[in-house]
């Protein structure tokens, strides 16, 4: 539970706080603008991550190190403004894409 709540504040952090550009710009563009919408979608975002980093950790360490992983991705994010070939940051990407296109069907 540690671990999604981490998840969720970073995400919200970075794609919340409307000084993101290029790339990641076109993800926060996508969010509802309802506050509601838009911490629903973070935290389903943020539930996606959270399972991907459960089922792919045989121990505690392992996924410890993985959020870690994925909480870094998720600050590159925030600072670069685009998703490079990182694998952590195409994974955090595609989670929030996956949320967003479940969003609006």
């Amino acid at each position: 539970m540690k671990a999604f709540g981490l998840i969720r504040k970073a995400l919200y952090g970075v794609l919340n706080d409307g000084g993101c550009c290029d790339k990641l710009q076109e993800l926060a563009n996508d969010l509802p603008t309802n506050t509601e919408a838009r911490a629903s979608v973070l935290a389903n975002a943020a539930k996606a991550i959270e399972f991907y980093v459960q089922t792919m950790s045989a121990t505690q360490s392992g996924y410890d190190d993985r959020v870690h992983r994925k909480l870094r991705a998720i600050q590159r994010l925030g600072d670069i403004g685009e998703v490079d070939e990182d694998e952590d940051m195409m994974d955090v990407s595609q989670a929030v894409k996956n949320v967003l296109d479940g969003w609006t069907m």
